[in-house]
């Protein structure tokens, strides 16, 4: 019996110690937060807030809205594509621009490839 409650009372301590641990974990907030016009989808890179409204994956074309971190205004929205000087037996899509954008130059948006090198580009569709 008393081997059965000094395994219970160990059972309850790691509980206990798991249960306070992730109470104690700080909640992360982006800063974003306190501009209202910016969606919850918007990530941030280099002095913007970008946010992909929609991709079309058939055109290889993304619709992406540019918010500025000091004031939370929009900047650009526009509409990307895709070009590439890739080998034709693996195309680039637009998938993970978070991770994809490399460099954003105020008109085209450079993106990282396997071999991260800018050899693809998003250009603004006229």
């Amino acid at each position: 019996m008393k081997q059965f409650l000094k395994m219970k009372n160990a059972a309850l301590l790691k509980v206990m110690i798991v249960f306070s641990l992730s109470c104690s974990q700080p909640q992360i907030k982006h800063s974003y937060n306190s501009f209202k016009n910016i969606p919850a989808t918007a990530f941030k890179f280099d002095k913007y807030y970008i946010n992909v409204d929609s991709v079309n994956h058939h055109r290889n074309r993304a619709h992406i809205t540019f918010y500025s971190i000091a004031t939370g205004k929009v900047l650009n929205t526009q509409t990307f594509s895709m070009i590439c000087q890739a080998d034709k037996k693996k195309p680039i899509y637009i998938n993970d621009l978070e991770r994809q954008i490399k460099a954003y130059d105020g008109k085209n948006i450079y993106i990282k490839t396997s071999a991260n090198t800018m050899n693809c580009l998003l250009m603004p569709v006229n």
